[in-house]
């Protein structure tokens, strides 16, 4: 069964744009990903555009070794808030890159924390 999860990005406009992505959302495996190998405004965009045709099947540690949908009509969507991205297109995992780090958002909370810390917590970093 897929653990399901939205991979997004701040805007500077501050909309957000999300990418939907259907394997593996857990903190240990997307979470780990992201936080490892997904730094750089570069790799992101890279990330980012190579989603556009239809979202990521599962993430890899660059985006030349993810899985991605291209036989899908939708882009990426942009959202106006992080509340809305919660409520409106939320999966069971949402990581978000603003300010330079990764956030997530998962259970029921509508807010998001540090990926880091979150990672911490469940022993996935030092």
């Amino acid at each position: 069964m897929a653990t399901r999860s939205t991979i997004n990005r701040k805007l500077e406009s501050g909309k957000i744009e999300t990418v939907y992505c259907h394997w593996d959302g857990y903190l240990s495996n997307n979470g780990v990903l992201l936080f490892e190998n997904y730094q750089t405004e570069e790799i992101i965009n890279e990330l980012f555009e190579k989603a556009r045709m239809g979202g990521i099947s599962s993430l890899g540690p660059i985006p030349d070794n993810c899985r991605f949908y291209n036989d899908h009509e939708e882009e990426t969507t942009l959202v106006g808030s992080e509340k809305e991205l919660v409520t409106e297109f939320g999966q069971e995992y949402n990581y978000l890159w603003k300010d330079g780090q990764w956030f997530v958002n998962y259970g029921q909370g509508s807010g998001f924390d540090l990926l880091f810390n979150e990672l911490g917590k469940e022993g996935l970093v030092k």
